[in-house]
């Protein structure tokens, strides 16, 4: 299983090579934070092991924001590129496209509404974010829909 940087290093590249676009670090931890969220939720299990903690911005992978927080824009991965199967990479590529297109201000709003980030908040400021509340609220819109 690779590590939350090597997945942001893997979007970063992806972002650079097929978009030609880079991207700002709040926005890389957001879509490092959706990446897990929807892996989670359509697959049962993690894209990786590290701990998503809900800041004062939204949700943030320690390692990713050591390495890129204060970089505008990320043009270039730092450090190695996970390995991914095919499908993750499917599966990557489909969170960029959707999300891919939003400011960093639009998708920290949207974290801010979502259960996981407020309940984690309502403990402590950066307390570790339950990714299953995540997960069940997802599968709970789709059956009321």
């Amino acid at each position: 299983m690779p590590r939350a940087m090597g997945v942001a290093n893997w979007l970063v590249q992806y972002r650079a090579d097929e978009m030609a676009a880079p991207v700002d670090p709040m926005s890389l931890e957001k879509l490092v934070y959706y990446a897990q969220a929807f892996h989670l939720a359509l697959f049962n299990r993690p894209i990786f092991d590290d701990e998503i903690r809900a800041w004062r911005h939204g949700p943030v992978v320690r390692s990713v924001y050591g390495r890129y927080n204060g970089a505008l824009p990320i043009e270039r991965p730092v450090g190695e590129v996970a390995s991914l199967d095919q499908d993750t990479e499917a599966f990557l590529r489909e969170v960029v496209s959707f999300f891919g297109g939003l400011t960093a201000l639009t998708l920290s709003d949207a974290t801010h509404q979502e259960n996981p980030w407020k309940n984690a908040r309502e403990v402590f400021p950066t307390t570790r974010i339950r990714m299953f509340t995540f997960r069940t609220r997802i599968f709970e819109n789709i059956i009321a829909a």
